[in-house]
């Protein structure tokens, strides 16, 4: 499959030829961020490990989720753009959205949280920095920039 898909629920380019690529936009909703993850799954799932395509679903999952839940939007909701390339070495991905920065200590390297008493949250970051390499963030203007890599072999 090669080419752009357009629909109401966003845009998606889908390469599988040559070195695969997946490209989609989507609005920050909670239900366009399952129709993005189940695209890229059809996309790169033929052409890559299951293990790999299974780290790569949970870290756009848990960064998308969170663009969703945690900007306070004014006027209107975000959009996300992001991007699968597959290399040798994995997935190397790049994600933007208007919302709002990450909190400073965001991308800091992270300790598994305490799990006694059982608390909800706090997992997020520490599993995206634990199944990614090379994590970089930067805002510019009104947008946020992420990028990383996920190797094709888990740590």
């Amino acid at each position: 499959m090669r080419g752009l898909i357009m629909g109401g629920r966003g845009k998606t380019y889908c390469r599988t030829a040559g070195r695969p690529t997946f490209a989609h936009s989507l609005r920050a909703e909670p239900f366009r961020v399952r129709e993005a993850l189940a695209a890229m799954s059809c996309c790169l799932g033929p052409r890559i490990a299951d293990d790999l395509l299974g780290r790569a679903e949970l870290v756009l999952a848990e960064i998308m989720n969170n663009i969703t839940e945690h900007g306070p939007w004014r006027a209107a909701m975000p959009f996300i753009h992001v991007r699968v390339d597959l290399t040798r070495r994995g997935l190397t991905i790049a994600l933007t959205d208007n919302g709002t920065a990450l909190p400073d200590d965001c991308i800091n390297p992270r300790c598994l949280p305490d799990t006694t008493p059982m608390a909800e949250g706090g997992f997020g970051w520490y599993l995206v920095q634990d199944l990614t390499a090379s994590l970089a963030y930067r805002r510019a203007g009104r947008r946020n920039f992420l990028s990383f890599e996920i190797p094709a072999e888990a740590a």
